[in-house]
């Protein structure tokens, strides 16, 4: 009989890009990132749908198309706000930010007139929480039991009034601030993984 599912949604911090077994934005999610090791703690099978680069948009995109099992647990790992893509037939239009410069991370024309006319903070974080409300609500309606972290913790901290997800309290990036990093020297290297899915296993049990 197979163990039951653990479904894992975020970016490239869930996907495990530049982790050794992980070294590009289409490389298969890693082995060593913390879907597998808390899917482990769970005593749970792991199905990765993480994505390198992904926005909370994105993220809400693969949940919407997603075959949920009736016994499956999801952990979605919410990302930054100033992410944005646009969705053209299936296919994925990535937008990362707006960098200081241009010479910082060119950008076509096209992508760069998006979000210099049609982002802002504000709507970077209405996009955060309406991606997250809506996760919720789809996934409560199949009854799979859905866990909500996000990377930063200042994302959170001024809820609107309609929202109805429980954030849990972890914020990744201070608790993986002082560990040792990646093979890219910018994301989470194996112990904060390791150190990550232990966290989670903790905030999920005392969630239940």
């Amino acid at each position: 009989m197979k163990k039951p599912r653990l479904v894992a949604f975020g970016c490239s911090y869930t996907h495990g890009h530049t982790l050794a077994d992980c070294p590009y934005p289409e490389s298969n999610p890693s082995d060593i990132a913390w879907p597998k090791k808390l899917a482990k703690l769970l005593k749970r099978r792991t199905i990765n749908m993480g994505i390198a680069g992904a926005s909370n948009k994105e993220i809400l995109y693969s949940i919407q198309r997603c075959d949920f099992l009736h016994d499956d647990i999801a952990v979605i790992l919410w990302t930054y706000t100033n992410r944005d893509c646009i969705i053209l037939d299936d296919e994925i239009s990535i937008m990362q930010g707006l960098p200081a410069t241009k010479t910082y991370m060119p950008l076509p024309k096209d992508k760069w007139y998006h979000i210099k006319r049609a982002h802002s903070d504000y709507d970077g974080q209405h996009q955060m929480w309406t991606c997250m409300n809506y996760a919720k609500y789809q996934l409560d309606s199949l009854g799979v039991k859905n866990y909500h972290f996000t990377i930063n913790r200042e994302y959170v901290q001024n809820p609107p009034k309609w929202n109805r997800v429980h954030i849990i309290d972890l914020c990744f990036q201070t608790l993986t601030d002082d560990l040792p990093k990646a093979t890219d020297d910018r994301h989470p290297g194996p112990i904060a993984h390791e150190v990550l899915a232990r966290s989670m296993k903790v905030r999920i049990n005392a969630h239940n």
